[in-house]
């Protein structure tokens, strides 16, 4: 007999003792002892089969109340966000995961439209998802911004089906991708910027040969022009040729130089310096240097410590990117801020350099140019490093790619900061060093060579077999 079976046996049982005890009472019925004795017993083995019933009953309850709080748990501490919402798309219920993606209280959150959260360009998807939900489509799993607060942003995967006895709700689910979208913007950065070095690694190589050949061929030039001008009288008419001449191949000279720099194979005379003397020493140069239209103005930083640096370098990097800046400005008034100062890098602050991944953490001394101009936008900055790219006009040499040579070749990194409309910074960054800076030369003493001078013999070596002769020529 099943347990509702027993149930309504001893509910008979009862229903028959109760008719019986008044009318046995009356006198009316007269039960032998022994039919009482019967009914007793199998009153009580009822009772206490109704007293383990009750029993399993307490049981399965506590069971279903641990296996309510498991299921809870597991509700609210998933790792996606559930959502359940009405068929208008206000939220009705929520878990745990939710409310701490959507950065905000369950109070807050429950009986608020879903769509309140949702970045405004991302809205309408949501919307077109819960309707072809609610016609009856499969389900999709999309992409969203939500607006967690004012100052933060999440990237979700979001997922909508239909719910509810009825069918009519929405159960949503929630996916929080932004760390992997981070991630992701992380490795394409990495990727682009290994795609950068090794571009101009390949650049860097090209340009270091070819200035090399080059400046070989403007040496003999260089030489035979002058060798020219020598045995010709002072009103040779050739005269005058010959000097635009070797004026061109200085000019092209200096053009090798830059390429030599941007390669990073310039001949460096590195030696302790202090950044700011250097540029206070420059400050007369850079006021002639610059448009009328910018004013310069020094934040230099005392007591710096010394730099590894070629001052001629340095003087190099400032006055290009103080002429970039103030012809960023154009033709408006604006101001050009040069500053120096150290500071302690650690390994985050110097990836988003353009240079060198591998640089150590550790002391910087930085020079920062910055400008109140017209800005880049992300086109430009991507471009800015490339030989002879420039946004003006152009014949304006190698540019920028210039600068970086000189700071690759000083093992630094350069980090810029642009915006259309606001202006540009570019932070040059140096390892410091322990040494003291070297003292400003006051003046070094000529050798007289003739007072010295005796017979001997000179011995010229170069591979190339142009530049011997000319340089035999110009000996004797």
């Amino acid at each position: 007999m099943d347990s509702e079976g027993q149930n309504d046996h001893y509910r008979a049982l009862r229903v028959q003792a109760d008719e019986l005890v008044p009318a046995v009472a009356e006198g009316a019925v007269h039960l032998d002892p022994k039919a009482i004795q019967e009914l007793l017993h199998e009153l009580q083995v009822h009772q206490i089969e109704l007293e383990l019933q009750n029993e399993q009953l307490l049981e399965t309850q506590v069971q279903l109340q641990e296996s309510q709080r498991k299921y809870l748990d597991l509700y609210n501490h998933a790792p996606v966000g559930y959502l359940t919402l009405d068929p208008l798309g206000t939220v009705l219920e929520a878990n745990h995961t939710a409310v701490d993606q959507l950065g905000a209280t369950y109070a807050n959150l429950i009986n608020v439209p879903l769509i309140h959260w949702i970045v405004p360009d991302d809205r309408m998807a949501v919307r077109s998802a819960l309707s072809s939900v609610a016609s009856g489509r499969p389900p999709e799993t999309f992409e969203v911004g939500l607006s967690v607060r004012s100052d933060a942003y999440a990237q979700v995967d979001i997922r909508a089906a239909a719910g509810g006895h009825d069918g009519t709700a929405y159960l949503v689910t929630l996916t929080d991708i932004t760390a992997r979208r981070l991630a992701e913007e992380d490795t394409r950065r990495m990727a682009a910027k290994v795609l950068q070095e090794q571009k101009l690694e390949s650049l860097g190589v090209l340009a270091g040969g070819i200035a090399h050949d080059f400046n070989n061929l403007l040496t003999a030039i260089v030489g035979n022009a002058d060798l020219a001008l020598a045995d010709l009288p002072p009103g040779a008419p050739a005269r005058n040729c010959i000097t635009e001449i070797e004026r061109a191949s200085w000019r092209a000279a200096e053009l090798c130089k830059q390429m030599l720099a941007y390669s990073g194979k310039g001949r460096f005379v590195v030696e302790p310096i202090d950044l700011s003397r250097v540029i206070q020493d420059m400050t007369q140069l850079l006021s002639v240097s610059v448009s009328k239209k910018a004013t310069i103005r020094y934040d230099l930083a005392g007591n710096l410590p010394a730099v590894n640096a070629d001052p001629a370098q340095m003087r190099q990097i400032v006055l290009k990117l103080a002429g970039n800046a103030a012809e960023a400005i154009g033709d408006h008034e604006g101001t050009v801020t040069i500053t120096t100062g150290v500071r302690e890098c650690d390994l985050e602050y110097l990836s988003k350099g353009h240079l060198r991944e591998d640089l150590p953490a550790g002391q910087y001394v930085y020079l920062q140019i910055a400008d109140t101009g017209e800005g880049m936008d992300k086109a430009a900055l991507d471009r800015i490093f490339d030989p002879f790219f420039t946004t003006r006009f152009t014949g304006r040499g190698l540019g920028l790619a210039a600068v970086l040579g000189i700071v690759r070749g000083h093992k630094g990194t350069i980090r810029i900061r642009s915006e259309l409309g606001k202006g540009s910074v570019f932070q040059v960054l140096l390892p410091a060093i322990a040494a003291p800076a070297a003292a400003r030369p006051v003046g070094v003493g000529v050798p007289d060579l003739e007072a010295g001078a005796k017979a001997g013999t000179i011995l010229l070596i170069d591979d190339e077999e142009t530049i011997r002769k000319v340089q035999k020529r110009l000996l004797e």
